[in-house]
């Protein structure tokens, strides 16, 4: 298997370009071209020597371009227009000496729609250090399709190239299966963008954390890899399933809601507003991180040194309302006002309540009327004290079951302005998920 560089381009924002560093790819791109939507016109942070920053060109003056390596310490160069290889490309080359980065890499894009003439490589390999192949559109690159990879079969040449064009989290089976194939011999990296933005030059963080998870680490340990099939249990699949587990049973009627927060529970948690927001809470009012008590007498009891998280100091119970913050927080920026849940015992009834109350929303948690019996002095009145309405589940077994499908029912009755905060990583995708990475 031919395991391949990663290049993330189209980088806009400073804080988004710190945290999109934060994983580690091997080129960061740049683009320096005003009719694009992802022009790149402020300062980089400070990032990793290891990734090389990469500025995209497209029919530009050759004294700009050598301006911007200087500015902006690029050790890339990606050329998108119709620079020609005697006169451009090598002027570029022959240039190097009087550059930042003695070693700069010279990438030559090319656009593939439906055949390619090879031929036109030819005069650009001595010239260039990479080739790029992307999808023909009406406008250079970031055209979100992608083009046949057969295509490439034909390759004639031994310049390593980037796949480029179109490449999203969908596409990991189709890019796994192309790096088992002859044509991914040469290929030496994927360069992604649009199918990773929650905007033009916003990348959506969570989704390129699953895409380098999902592909690269599968990647570096081999397909048979015992390792490599322990840790993919564990990732879910863009399908929402781990393994043979997962998915979304559940009734038509609870499809456009169940649906609603698939398609957007990614997108919202990887914008930079509802990250500062969640930390901030969980910092300032959660009070994480929880603190470390060293307890005295027991370590003396055991004659060593004991140290208790105190978690038990929270209400709430410890992940529960690291859960129900993130939760409630994504029901806002999808417009919901009301709040429903389920409860056993009553601590994920607390945590809902604790946070409805914290942000003003309606709150009803369903709980079976027997469990509402065992926990009347504590949790019910916790619940109550906060706010919240405590409906009681009285058909069936009158435990959390039946409360779970009290919720359910009330969420097909209500699709429009309510959500159900599910109060473990169980139910239908996304939810295992969400609540897991509201967890990390």
């Amino acid at each position: 298997m031919n395991i391949m560089k990663l290049k993330i381009c189209g980088m806009k924002y400073q804080e988004n370009m710190t945290e999109v560093a934060a994983l580690q790819p091997d080129y960061l791109g740049f683009i320096f071209y005003d009719k694009s939507s992802r022009n790149f016109d402020t300062s980089i942070p400070e990032i990793s020597n290891s990734i090389k920053k990469t500025g995209v060109f497209v029919n530009e003056d050759l004294e700009v371009v050598i301006e911007k390596i200087k500015t902006f310490n690029l050790q890339a160069v990606q050329l998108h227009g119709e620079e020609s290889p005697p006169e451009y490309c090598n002027d570029l080359k022959n240039r190097q000496a009087e550059l930042v980065s003695a070693s700069l890499e010279i990438i030559k894009v090319f656009s593939i729609k439906n055949e390619f003439n090879f031929e036109v490589l030819k005069p650009y390999e001595a010239v260039c250090d990479y080739f790029l192949f992307d999808t023909k559109g009406k406008h250079p690159g970031g055209n979100g399709y992608t083009f046949d990879w057969n295509v490439l079969n034909n390759y004639p040449s031994t310049k390593p190239f980037f796949l480029s064009g179109g490449i999203g989290f969908d596409e990991i089976e189709a890019v796994k299966k192309f790096q088992q194939s002859t044509a991914s011999k040469y290929c030496y990296a994927l360069d992604v963008n649009s199918k990773f933005e929650i905007e033009p030059g916003l990348k959506n963080i969570e989704l390129l954390k699953d895409f380098k998870t999902n592909l690269f680490f599968h990647a570096n340990h081999g397909t048979d890899s015992n390792l490599n099939k322990h840790m993919e249990n564990y990732n879910v699949n863009e399908k929402g399933y781990y393994g043979e587990f997962g998915g979304a049973f559940i009734p038509e009627m609870l499809y456009p809601n169940v649906e609603e927060l698939r398609q957007n529970y990614l997108k919202v948690m990887a914008e930079p507003d509802f990250k500062k927001e969640f930390d901030q809470l969980l910092k300032d009012y959660v009070g994480r991180p929880s603190p470390l008590y060293f307890a005295k007498r027991l370590s003396e009891k055991y004659n060593t040194k004991i140290y208790l998280k105190r978690e038990d100091l929270n209400h709430t119970g410890a992940h529960k309302i690291n859960n129900t913050i993130g939760q409630i927080l994504m029901a806002k920026r999808l417009g919901k006002t009301r709040i429903i849940a389920e409860t056993g015992a009553g601590q994920h009834g607390v945590a809902t309540a604790t946070v409805c109350a914290l942000m003003g929303l309606e709150c009803i948690v369903y709980m079976g009327e027997i469990d509402i019996a065992r926990q009347a002095p504590p949790n019910v009145a916790r619940m109550k004290m906060l706010g919240a309405t405590v409906a009681p589940a009285l058909s069936g077994s009158r435990t959390l079951k039946d409360a779970t499908n009290e919720a359910i029912r009330d969420w097909i009755n209500n699709p429009v302005n309510t959500h159900y905060i599910i109060g473990s990583a169980i139910g239908p995708h996304p939810y295992p998920d969400m609540v897991t990475r509201f967890n990390r």
